[in-house]
């Protein structure tokens, strides 16, 4: 009896490690708008518009890392998130046409699927393409991939 109690302890200790920064940090700030919550969450950042005002701090947890350039483009800083050896970064595109590979990686933003009462939701299969993230001070305003 004390031996399943220890491992219940071991285990749920060990589910609860699992837990993702991003999705910690999301869980608890629910006044986050949905989109932001599900970035921070699933470390998938879609290219467009949907990153517009997370923090710099919101996009290094999003991306799990920290960007592998810094640049500036149009006035704007720039974060680069280039593929790695751990994998590439996640990304996202509506009806982007990415490049896909069986293993390794993040889920990528390839398209949409309606949803319940027509709202489009998307879709991830796997990318090594690499993400600019665009801020205007110390918020985001966009993400572009290559």
């Amino acid at each position: 009896m004390l031996a399943r109690l220890l491992l219940l302890v071991l285990l749920s200790s060990f589910l609860a490690a699992c837990a993702s920064p991003g999705r910690a940090y999301a869980e608890k700030r629910p006044e986050m708008s949905p989109e932001h919550r599900e970035i921070l969450s699933t470390g998938h950042v879609p290219i467009g518009t949907a990153v517009a005002g997370l923090t710099r701090q919101e996009v290094r947890l999003a991306m799990g890392r920290d960007p592998s350039q810094f640049s500036k483009e149009d006035g704007l800083d720039a974060w680069i998130f280039a593929p790695d050896a751990n994998g590439p970064p996640a990304l996202g595109g509506e009806n982007r046409d990415v490049r896909t590979r069986d293993s390794g990686g993040i889920g990528t933003f390839a398209g949409s699927a309606a949803a319940p009462g027509g709202a489009q939701e998307p879709t991830f299969q796997k990318s090594t393409a690499k993400i600019t993230v665009y801020f205007r001070g110390d918020r985001a305003v966009r993400a572009d991939s290559e």
